[in-house]
Formats: C-alpha cells, structure tokens, sequence
C-alpha cells in the first residue's frame, strides 16, 4: 500500500479500516484487523509459541508492545517517516531535531534490555520476536540516529542479523 497516493483512502480499504491507517490483516473477507500490536497479539495466539502462557512473561510482552506504541514509535518511526517516506528531512528538520533525543532515550533503552536479555536465553527467544518487530514492523531504519562507531551495537546486531 502506497500511504502518499493515497491507497489507504479509497473505499475499498477505508471498509476494512476506518481508521484509514496500516498495518491491517485480512482474517477472511468480513474480518479484518488493524493496529500493529493487535496483529502480532493475534497471530502469536494462533497455534504458536511466540507468547508465553506465563502471566509475567506475557506481561513483559505487554510491556515491549506498549512501549513501541509510546517511546519508540512517535519518535524514530515518526523521524524515519518524515527522512524516509516523505523525504523531506529539511522541510521538517526543526520536528527531526526535537524528537532526536527521545529517540536515542529509546534506543538505549532496547540497547540496555537487549545486552541483559542475550545473557539469557530462554528469556531472548521470546523477546528477540518482540524486539525484531519493533524494528522492522514500526519501520526502523535508524540511520539518522546511528553513527558507524555507534554505542547501539546490540540493537545494530538485532536488526541487521
């Protein structure tokens, strides 16, 4: 779906989401979906083992889906938009400039969590699912907050392999 011709407008779409935004998934044609954090709860419950039965590791699933939602998204998604989709990084330099330093604040937070959590593995085979699509689902390439000598190394590692 292109965003900026408009293909998540037309009638058709806007039946299935009012909202009028993406991500959506189709179930069948009369059940749709929308809202990232929706879909992954909804399809880690269909028959698989990406979210826990335990009601503190699913918990913590929680936790990581609601702070993509509220520190990560509306700052390096926001900015990756704005660089990479619209591509007009001098029109909204100002914006990019304010939402910088929040987005490293999230950054380091996911960098911190992610040098505890390869200590522990069976802890990291759940999260690194949940970690993974905070970065690839909110549209993350980062490369306006990370230098090549960067201090995110855990995060660079998780995203690229």
């Amino acid at each position: 779906m292109n965003i900026l011709k408009g293909e998540t407008r037309t009638q058709d779409f806007l039946g299935k989401n009012p909202v009028g935004k993406i991500s959506l998934l189709e179930i069948n044609s009369e059940q749709y979906l929308s809202e990232s954090n929706t879909i992954l709860i909804y399809l880690s419950e269909e028959g698989t083992e990406f979210l826990s039965y335990d009601p503190y590791v699913r918990a913590r699933v929680m936790q990581w889906l609601f702070f993509k939602q509220l520190s990560h998204k509306p700052f390096i998604a926001k900015s990756q938009y704005l660089i990479s989709i619209l591509r007009k990084p001098e029109e909204y330099h100002q914006l990019i400039e304010k939402i910088k330093e929040p987005g490293y604040k999230a950054l380091t937070i996911m960098e911190n969590h992610l040098k505890i959590t390869y200590l522990k593995i069976t802890y990291f085979l759940w999260m690194r699912v949940i970690l993974l699509l905070i970065l690839v689902c909110s549209l993350t390439p980062i490369i306006w907050l990370i230098k090549v000598d960067s201090v995110y190394t855990n995060s660079l590692k998780f995203k690229l392999g």
